[in-house]
Order: structure tokens, then C-alpha cells, then sequence
């Protein structure tokens, strides 16, 4: 019995040392606010883009975009809006989205290509920006696990 118990003691801690963000695909906390996407169906592009559409886990309509032209190599990417580029959304409509800008980029770490696997890992973090650069959201902590086609 002793066994028994012990056995379930540990398996309860090791669950709950788990950072809970390597559950999902990808995490990142915005203003400080935790952001888990439930699911992210990512594919390479005929264009040899990688792009990532992230479903959140509540029922709303935010999510994100990722679309990376540098990806194949592990290394330190900027994102910008022109080439490596993250756009989240709070509601679904474009105008109010906030993008990954030049002016102020924030930065793509490329941590394992695996073509083979059809993997892809990596980390983000920096400034999203509105339409008119008039308002940003700090992304902090972000990671990225994902499975393509």
C-alpha cells in the first residue's frame, strides 16, 4: 500500500511541475495576460512561407497568425512586417488586429527544424503593434511546438 501511494505522489508532482505551457502548441503571455492555443494547424506554403493559424483555448474570436519566411535554419530571426511576421487578433476583425512591425522588431528564435518530423520548435518575444502604431501588446514568454503538412 505504501507503494501504491508513493507511486501516486510522485506522479502527482511530476504533473504539476509540468509548465503547463508545453501542453499546447503555442504560448505566449500578452500585457502579461497567459495566451494557450488549443490547436494550430501550421503547413509550408507553395511559396516556402511556414504558416500557423492558433486557435485559443476559450470560445472567442482571438487568435493568431504566424507566417515565417526564415524557419529552415535554427538560429535568431527579427520579426517584422515584412518577412518573419506574428499578427494577433482580439476579435476577429483585421482593422483592430496588432502586428510584428519593423520600427521595433521583436525577435524569432528558430530552436529545431525537423523536415523529416515535420516539426517545428522555436521561441518569440517583443512588441505588437496596431495599424497605426498607436498601440502595442508586449509578448513575453512565447513558444512554439508545431506539427505541419
Amino acid at each position: 500500500m505504501k507503494k501504491l501511494l508513493y507511486t501516486a505522489f510522485v506522479a502527482m508532482l511530476l504533473l504539476t511541475a509540468c509548465d503547463p505551457a508545453e501542453q499546447y502548441p503555442i504560448s505566449y503571455k500578452y500585457n502579461g495576460n497567459t495566451w494557450y492555443a488549443a490547436s494550430a494547424g501550421a503547413s509550408i506554403t507553395n511559396t516556402n512561407k511556414f504558416y500557423v493559424d492558433a486557435l485559443p483555448t476559450v470560445q472567442n474570436q482571438r487568435h493568431t497568425v504566424f507566417v515565417f519566411t526564415d524557419y529552415a535554419t535554427p538560429g535568431t530571426y527579427a520579426l517584422t512586417d515584412t518577412s518573419n511576421i506574428i499578427m494577433y487578433t482580439n476579435d476577429g476583425v483585421l482593422a483592430n488586429s496588432h502586428y510584428t512591425h519593423r520600427h521595433n522588431p521583436a525577435t524569432l528564435i528558430i530552436t529545431s527544424f525537423d523536415s523529416g518530423a515535420k516539426k517545428l520548435t522555436g521561441e518569440f518575444h517583443g512588441y505588437l503593434f496596431n495599424q497605426a502604431l498607436t498601440d502595442s501588446l508586449l509578448i513575453t514568454d512565447g513558444k512554439f511546438n508545431l506539427k505541419y503538412n
